[in-house]
């Protein structure tokens, strides 16, 4: 039986997104599901909008459409940044997520992970036992879970696609302390949630020192399946990568989740997708936090620590630190994690002017 990739260009309008996606959804075999809850997690390194490094907004907005006109609820969830680099409540806003529960209703939500109760079930990965607390509403078995990462590159991962998108799911800042097992707290990240679909973004990719900086290409493609590890194999392909020089997608192979070349049937030839060869770079200062996941008391000592602080004080007073004022996007965010019943008054537009002045 052949895994099914859809592979094919689009465009970054809403509508020709829409039609890539149904278009996707029917090469692929995806059965939108009836009456069950559908999670959508995005890709937002940062709280606005990054071409190549964070979800394009039209795609979240194509996917909404579909689902709505289907007749589903969906929810769009993410964590906040790494070290407290970001707020999710601020990366959803400003992707235009707010938008959509204000313009659909009951029917959108809106929720930062980093508010919902949690539960530990410990899964061992080749002799690496991983127990992270994770959001009790991803792992109900119920729902629907979607996740849309960019097709980029990682200074520490390699790559960041589909597998790895889901690491923003650990609703704690400090999560850098798990990353002497990184690609074991991925891999058994992956299969607690149970990805249902994977769309990768590849409208506009990073190359270089991903996921936050590096070069822009202008790629125009969406790359879509059920199978992740099947649309990880075919994103590296188009990437001129071997999938096997990325930790996790490595140990994926080894777990049998990426399946042969010969087994995958893609809508159109990879050899049509080879615009680009891209080339992970791994600067000095990543080369020092790579060195530092090796040990699990490395990352203890460094991201949560008593002398945490001290420690990134001094990163900062040497690489800098780029953030985003706290008064760039309404306060009533932060408060928007709500029941779909709230919705509608937490997008009021009185409070949103009321709060923007």
């Amino acid at each position: 039986m052949k895994h099914k990739v859809y592979l094919s260009n689009t465009d970054d309008t809403v509508q020709a997104l829409k039609d890539s996606l149904s278009k996707a959804f029917q090469f692929a075999g995806v059965s939108l599901p009836v009456g069950r809850s559908i999670i959508v997690k995005p890709n937002m390194t940062w709280t606005s909008w990054k071409p190549g490094v964070t979800t394009t907004p039209a795609l979240l907005e194509a996917l909404a459409e579909i689902l709505v006109d289907h007749g589903d609820r969906l929810t769009f969830v993410e964590g906040d940044g790494g070290m407290n680099s970001w707020k999710a409540e601020e990366a959803l806003y400003s992707h235009g997520c707010h938008d959509l529960a204000k313009r659909f209703g009951d029917k959108v939500g809106v929720r930062s992970v980093m508010h919902e109760p949690t539960r530990i079930e410990p899964v061992t990965i080749q002799g690496t036992k991983v127990a992270i607390p994770l959001p009790e509403s991803l792992l109900d078995p119920d729902k629907f879970f979607i996740t849309i990462p960019t097709l980029k590159t990682h200074c520490m991962s390699y790559v960041s696609l589909n597998y790895k998108n889901q690491w923003g799911c650990i609703p704690n800042t400090k999560r850098l302390r798990h990353h002497h097992m990184l690609a074991s707290a991925v891999i058994a990240i992956n299969r607690l949630i149970g990805v249902d679909l994977s769309i990768v973004d590849a409208i506009t990719a990073l190359d270089g020192n991903g996921p936050m900086y590096g070069e822009e290409i202008p790629f125009g493609a969406l790359i879509v399946g059920r199978e992740p590890g099947a649309v990880a194999r075919v994103c590296t392909r188009v990437m001129q990568l071997d999938h096997l020089d990325a930790p996790i997608l490595r140990l994926a192979d080894q777990l049998g989740q990426i399946p042969r070349d010969e087994s995958i049937e893609t809508s159109s030839p990879v050899e049509d997708f080879l615009k680009h060869r891209f080339r992970p770079v791994v600067l000095p200062k990543n080369r020092i936090s790579i060195g530092l996941s090796k040990s699990k008391w490395a990352t203890w000592f460094v991201y949560d620590s008593p002398v945490t602080p001290v420690i990134y004080g001094i990163r900062k007073s040497i690489f800098g630190w780029k953030g985003i004022p706290r008064n760039a996007v309404p306060e009533w965010i932060y408060d928007y994690p709500a029941p779909p019943s709230e919705v509608e008054a937490d997008t009021d537009p009185e409070k949103r002017e009321e709060s923007d002045q």
